[in-house]
């Protein structure tokens, strides 16, 4: 999913206009709200109609005309063959995986033997996708269903929603864009929204395919689950109160965005190391820093890259030279540290002062499994 960082308080982009958004994105939170009484088939026709006009859109300008008829030709047949599915969610999304698998197809080289950025191993599954009747819904429901694949990461936006794992609920949407106030609300909700583009673009400083964008949505989600909750065991709840203690006003904006901006590296970035799941770790700043600038996940060369996480950044940093720009950002880095440690304190207290439920809780002996790459290692 592509992230408006907006750290000087406007972003636009997209394109839905902003009504059409809202509605939109309301219609996605109904269909994941767990609600049992709300009209989900009503819910998921509507989601499909906003889909199927945005999908016909996202056909690249610069195909030829024969291209773009025979790409709108398979995209309306993927919208009029749909047989009955009680499984909204899951309805939802592997009707957006055709249409990626499509434009994915149709990006590509037909000669090539591989993505020319093959992250974990990416391409032998999309192989497998398109050796069967992925055109058809009920076969492409089938392959996923019923092959063992283990863990392979398109499995989830089916079976998530009928057998979800650890609550986890995966969307594929048409937006061009969250906020980060809408990536980490929706993250703590168990909810993780996908994208799905129709050419090559980057994501985390690797140029990725339809198909790749989304494995790599996918991969941030249970990447998040994998480490902040089996591995470290923190409590999803005492991080979506310290984010509600974060934003309850007492802070300027410029603050807001800091504190916003660490909780993102946090959970997209599946830095949980610092938010302590026991009250008597303790948070440095040093320990802080340490985690964002020289980790395998997270490092100052994705900071300045304008293709991954630079555009995180004030404007008056990003438009630094490249010798400035390291420095800058390390003092960015250092004031928001030192205002999380801050906050993370007080919420502390006031948690304590208020009743709260924080425990010292024991590191499980599990084995850990190993996480899955966002990013090419260089």
């Amino acid at each position: 999913m592509k992230i408006v960082f907006n750290p000087d308080g406007n972003h636009q982009g997209g394109s839905l206009d902003k009504e059409q958004r809202a509605t939109y994105l309301k219609l996605c939170k109904q269909l994941t709200s767990r609600e049992p009484d709300l009209d989900y088939p009503k819910i998921t026709a509507e989601i499909l109609a906003f889909t199927k006009k945005e999908a016909l859109a996202m056909i690249p300008v610069e195909y030829s005309e024969a291209k773009k008829i025979m790409i709108g030709s398979s995209i309306e047949s993927f919208f009029a063959e749909v047989p009955e599915d009680t499984n909204y969610i899951g309805k939802v999304n592997l009707i957006c995986l055709q249409c990626i698998l499509l434009f994915t197809e149709h990006c590509m080289d037909p000669a090539a033997k591989t993505f020319p950025v093959n992250l974990n191993d990416t391409f032998e599954f999309y192989s497998y996708l398109k050796s069967i009747n992925w055109r058809s819904y009920i076969h492409l429901r089938e392959f996923i269903v019923e092959k063992n694949w283990q863990n392979r990461q398109v499995k989830q936006l089916y079976l998530s929603t009928s057998e979800p794992s650890n609550g986890i609920i995966y969307l594929v949407t048409i937006l061009d864009y969250l906020t980060i106030s809408e990536i980490i609300e929706t993250c703590l909700d168990n909810i993780i929204l996908c994208g799905m583009i129709s050419k090559f673009e980057y994501a985390d400083g690797n140029f990725f395919s339809p198909y790749q964008f989304l494995e790599h949505d996918i991969t941030h989600g249970r990447n998040f689950q994998a480490v902040c909750f089996e591995r470290i065991f923190n409590s999803r709840e005492d991080i979506q109160s310290f984010y509600k203690y974060c934003v309850n006003g007492h802070l300027s904006s410029k603050e807001e965005y800091g504190l916003k901006l660490m909780i993102f590296f946090l959970i997209h970035e599946s830095h949980c190391d610092f938010f302590p799941s026991t009250e008597n770790k303790d948070l440095t700043i040093e320990f802080i820093i340490d985690s964002l600038t020289t980790t395998r996940l997270i490092n100052m060369e994705r900071f300045v890259n304008p293709n991954d996480l630079g555009k995180a950044f004030p404007k008056a940093i990003q438009d630094k030279s490249a010798e400035e720009k390291p420095a800058e950002i390390m003092k960015y880095l250092t004031e928001c540290a030192v205002l999380y440690q801050r906050e993370f304190h007080s919420w502390r207290m006031a948690e304590k002062k208020y009743g709260g439920k924080r425990k010292n809780q024991k590191r499980s002996r599990k084995s850990r499994k190993p996480l899955r790459k966002t990013r090419k290692r260089v």
